[in-house]
């Protein structure tokens, strides 16, 4: 039977009848969906309220049929129990239908993380870009991944500039259930930055400018708070240490790979041994000397020694030596040579306990006697020696000698 043009409309008609039969079909699954994601997003907001989380936004609506469901909020703030503040002129919020616990945002137009230290200073990383994250929580609504990747980021240390960056990215997790010894992970970093500038005081010897530095390390047992000693010093007491699975730094001539252990010393300054290998570190020998850090007089010896006892390899595509390195007494050493000199970690002191004031001793109100009652008789002489009450004793305090017992009167 020949096609005609009827039979044509016709399936035309039926294709997009089915066309549009489908979209509505989708279009309420996926309000369906977008509601309860709402209702969840809210929800956790509500939750975790008590906790002493703050989430304020002033408006709020939902984005992304027929894809993705996204919730959108203006002019969003969320602090966490700790100070920490994130604040976005414009976010997004997105997920796949029933993937409530696995989201990712878009930060536009202006994003701040603000992360308050004790002494009332403030680390800021701002950036103008579009922020992107991806979040996982766990079952139990707290997270357990976050990420975060920016361009052009800035970070001020309370008014003075801390440092600036061309890319910018970390990502963190956590166990769900928190370690209770130094045998396990209680937390995870990821981070890498792009042309990153130093702040004045860490941009020597080899440049304010550094190329790239990318980390991945594990902190393990019981994480503290790094802001206050005290937590800090519970976990240095308890033997926590900071693994480092990799270091990569592209500094001037500088290309340092490597891993190793930091921890901290009695003064909870940083100390740790790592193995490490340096590309490029002919030109790296020339930079420490020209810079005073190796006398010139000792230059030919070290590098006699290191082509002697160093290990040959290649970093980075550059002829490179494997060497030791050591973070101590303030400083990073390259075997034995002094590279720069860290700032010491200045811990704010502990606030004073508030003053206990013991409560004021007061008389004992008297008992008016009734008259009408018999009347105690003054005491007379006893046969038994009267014991004295005792005298306040000037410090040390010694306990008394038990008194002599009293004899019974004869029959």
């Amino acid at each position: 039977m020949p096609l005609t043009l009827l039979h044509c409309r016709r399936f035309l008609i039926a294709a997009v009848a089915a066309l549009v039969i489908s979209l509505v079909l989708w279009w309420g699954v996926w309000s369906i969906a977008a509601s309860q994601y709402r209702i969840f997003i809210n929800q956790w907001i509500e939750a975790h309220r008590p906790e002493g989380y703050q989430v304020t936004y002033d408006s709020q609506d939902l984005q992304g049929f027929p894809r993705a469901i996204s919730l959108h909020f203006s002019n969003f703030v969320l602090q966490n129990p700790d100070g920490v503040k994130i604040h976005a002129n414009d976010v997004s919020l997105s997920t796949y239908p029933w993937r409530w616990h696995r989201f990712t945002a878009k930060l536009k137009r202006g994003f701040e993380l603000a992360i308050p230290f004790t002494g009332e200073k403030t680390l800021f990383i701002t950036t103008a870009a579009t922020v992107h994250n991806h979040t996982e929580l766990a079952e139990t609504g707290d997270w357990k991944y976050i990420n975060l990747e920016m361009t052009d980021a800035k970070a001020v240390w309370g008014t003075e500039p801390f440092f600036s960056a061309g890319m910018f990215k970390f990502a963190i997790k956590r166990p769900a259930i928190p370690p209770i010894d130094r045998t396990l992970a209680g937390f995870t970093f990821e981070g890498e930055a792009n042309d990153l500038t130093l702040p004045p005081g860490l941009d020597s010897p080899f440049g304010a400018k550094v190329t790239n530095i990318a980390a991945n390390f594990r902190v393990m047992g019981p994480v503290p708070d790094p802001r206050i000693k005290e937590s800090v010093a519970a976990w240095n007491g308890a033997n926590g240490t900071v693994e480092f699975d990799k270091f990569f730094l592209n500094w001037g001539p500088l290309i340092l790979s490597t891993r190793g252990t930091l921890g901290l010393d009695d003064d909870l300054q940083p100390e740790g041994a790592f193995s490490g290998q340096i590309g490029n570190h002919q030109e790296v020998l020339k930079t420490l000397m020209a810079h005073d850090y190796i006398p010139k007089r000792e230059a030919g010896m070290l590098d006699s020694a290191l082509n002697l006892f160093a290990k040959k390899l290649t970093v980075g595509g550059k002829s490179g030596i494997e060497v030791p390195i050591t973070v101590q007494l303030g400083g990073m050493f390259l075997g034995p040579v002094h590279v720069f000199e860290f700032p010491e970690i200045e811990w704010e002191p502990a606030p004073p306990e508030p003053a206990v004031i013991a409560p004021t001793a007061t008389e004992p109100t008297p008992v008016m006697a009734n008259p009408s009652a018999p009347q105690p008789q003054p005491d007379t002489p006893s046969s038994s020696p009267a014991i004295p009450a005792p005298a306040s004793a000037p410090a040390p305090v010694v306990a008394p000698a038990p008194a002599a017992p009293v004899p019974s009167p004869a029959p």
